[in-house]
């Protein structure tokens, strides 16, 4: 059998690795952490999504944000 976990993290601090030449590279050193504890508790990544959230201004007026990371591990039981 098996038991499914989904988490969903959103880590406002993030660690600049690139930034020029049209080019943008980070790190969340917290989420690693977070996601490296499932690993070693015997949970299987299965899935990755970033999540986008609606902030509704008016009436046909939408944005979006970014709301997070989503990760759905896996393990057998």
């Amino acid at each position: 059998m098996k038991e499914v976990r989904i988490l969903t993290i959103n880590d406002g601090k993030e660690e600049v690795l690139a930034n020029g030449d049209y080019f943008y590279a980070e790190t969340y050193p917290r989420t690693e952490a977070m996601v490296q504890e499932y690993l070693n508790d015997g949970w299987n990544l299965i899935h990755v999504m970033k999540d986008f959230n609606p902030a509704i201004q008016k009436e046909g007026n939408y944005t979006f944000y970014r709301g997070g990371i989503t990760f759905m591990f896996e393990r057998e039981v």
